[in-house]
């Protein structure tokens, strides 16, 4: 069985990202949409099987995007989109605003869900008392992708461990390819105090050092973040409690 069966099986829910597209002049209007949602979405959402949900856009590749990630404890994983935004009429004023990537166009949702790569556990939840979410994005090389895939489906117990270490938990990575490229997003939660301290320590940890000769000559950052670094961040545009 693989990583990925594995986890939905032990789970009990399926670790969720939906892509669309920004209707060209709708970014600001979207913005603002996600930034007033109606006191009753997450008890709606709840109700459809959607937990731990949050929204976020970037620029990329000439147009701007949305992603929107969540756990879903529904029976049919294939109903994701359709579960979001039957949830709450809200989601009408959000869905005017966007249009679908292409693997939607023709179909009843503009949302796409993306490809599932992998999932660190990273810190123990027991510890947490506050909680940073957040999402990055990075592109894959074409060539590159069987060797990253492979690597993330063993991933080694040490780079786990000082994740854990460094205050980061669920870090669940998706892939979707838009045009000629592969895009890869990066969900996760950071539970530590001291956010700067600890990405240092990760930075000098031996183990973490060596998966990163491995991992990072698979990616080709986005153009904004040459010279610093392969991961870009992402605008927050909603996160429920």
């Amino acid at each position: 069985m693989s990583p990925y069966e594995l986890e939905i099986r032990q789970m009990g829910f399926f670790r969720t990202a939906l892509i669309a597209g920004v209707r060209p002049g709708q970014s600001d209007n979207l913005k603002t949409i996600m930034a007033t949602p109606p006191a009753d979405l997450k008890q709606c959402l709840n109700a459809t099987g959607i937990r731990q949900f949050s929204a976020y856009a970037k620029r990329f590749s000439e147009s701007d995007w949305c992603i929107v990630y969540f756990d879903y404890s529904g029976q049919d994983r294939e109903a994701t989109a359709q579960a979001l935004e039957c949830s709450s009429p809200w989601w009408n004023q959000v869905t005017a605003c966007l249009e679908p990537h292409p693997r939607a166009i023709g179909k009843s949702s503009k949302w796409t869900r993306m490809e599932w790569i992998n999932h660190v556990h990273g810190a123990d939840m027991k510890i947490a008392t506050t909680v940073e979410r957040g999402m990055v994005v990075t592109r894959l090389h074409p060539d590159k992708e069987l060797w990253y895939r492979t690597l993330h489906q063993t991933n080694w117990p040490g780079v786990g461990d000082q994740m854990a270490r460094s205050n980061i938990r669920h870090w669940t990575t998706f892939l979707i390819e838009v045009g000629p490229e592969l895009y890869m997003f990066s969900y996760n939660e950071y539970i530590g105090s001291d956010r700067e301290g600890d990405m240092k320590a990760m930075q000098a940890d031996p183990v973490t050092q060596r998966w990163w000769t491995h991992t990072e000559p698979c990616l080709n950052p986005l153009p904004e973040m040459a010279g610093k670094g392969s991961w870009a961040g992402m605008t927050q545009l909603l996160q429920l409690p």
